[in-house]
């Protein structure tokens, strides 16, 4: 009888928050699915593993309209997520085939992976973000696309790159970068954003070696720093200054491009604390944002069917707004 009543009371969450056991891959299918269209050759054109760099990662994913407009002086690029450690530019497949059926020229990026012989960190990867913005400019002019602008778009730590890029490289970009759409990306590097209290996993199961100390702080900001972190530098608060120069938080003002920010309401991966701060300081310094919070969704946003298409409007919305 216990156990009967347990599962009544479970119940409604369970048809509601979906988060815990039904945020699956079968859902991340149906989201991929409901970016997809037919692709052929009059829809567009496909080059896959083109270089931008001499690291066995330096690979992108270039799509082309077929038809030449206005619109194919634009592209949009997808940042892979995966924690730093794992994914790649194939996840961005379907999403890069939606905008190119639309007319844009987009592009899927690999970047360098933590894989215990290589150690990148947020800045190092920024600047292969650099150099794959330049080299696709190359590649597209090579082809006949004379790109002008572009938009980033990110997953997770893809997100995070995507706005740190967006945010840092504002006057230095190739390309200027219109807008930014972000699917639960990382905000800050600060380790109480990412503690227990945060709403991340609780120590003992933190993939970030976070444990409470302050010697565990600092292996986390030096490992995505690159920078020389100690137990004393954080109890100090002279770290502050390292985790700021990797934290897109860190470069909001009233110059940085406009954001579509998605969020589920119970990641578990990146607490919710990341975006509801920088939320705050997109309404400080003024900067125009569009935040879709997914309430029935975790980490990967696919319990919330209502919102990814609301999503989908936004992005389609924004590209007619701010490519010009």
């Amino acid at each position: 009888m216990k156990i009967r009543n347990i599962f009544l009371l479970a119940f409604p969450f369970l048809l509601t928050g979906c988060v815990a056991y039904f945020d699956t891959k079968e859902r991340e299918k149906q989201t991929r699915e409901s970016f997809s269209v037919t692709w052929n050759a009059s829809v567009g054109t496909k080059y896959s593993d083109l270089s931008y760099g001499s690291g066995s990662y330096n690979k992108y994913d270039l799509f082309v309209p077929t038809e030449h407009s206005e619109k194919s002086t634009h592209l949009i690029l997808y940042t892979h997520g995966g924690g730093w450690t794992s994914g790649s530019k194939d996840s961005g497949d379907v999403y890069c085939k939606y905008f190119t059926s639309k007319g844009y020229v987009t592009a899927s990026i690999d970047y360098t992976l933590s894989d215990g012989i290589n150690e990148p960190t947020i800045t190092s990867i920024n600047d292969e973000l650099l150099a794959a913005v330049s080299e696709i400019k190359d590649k597209a002019h090579e082809l006949g696309y004379e790109l002008v602008d572009m938009a980033n778009f990110g997953f997770s730590a893809g997100g995070c790159q995507s706005i740190f890029y967006a945010f840092k490289e504002r006057s230095t970009s190739p390309l200027p970068v219109r807008f930014v759409l972000d699917w639960s990306g990382p905000t800050s590097f600060n380790p109480d954003h990412w503690s227990a209290e945060a709403g991340t996993y609780p120590p003992e199961l933190n993939l970030l070696g976070l444990d409470g100390s302050n010697a565990g702080k600092a292996g986390m900001v030096q490992k995505f720093s690159g920078q020389t972190c100690t137990a004393d530098m954080i109890a100090d608060g002279s770290a502050e200054a390292i985790w700021n120069s990797i934290s897109p938080l860190h470069y909001v003002d009233g110059s940085i491009p406009p954001l579509i920010i998605c969020y589920g309401s119970y990641d578990g991966i990146v607490p919710v604390i990341h975006q509801r701060l920088l939320i705050e300081a997109l309404d400080e310094a003024g900067v125009e944002y569009h935040a879709i919070e997914f309430k029935n969704s975790g980490h990967g946003l696919h319990c919330d069917p209502n919102k990814m298409n609301e999503f989908k409007q936004m992005a389609d919305e924004y590209c007619a707004r701010y490519f010009n």
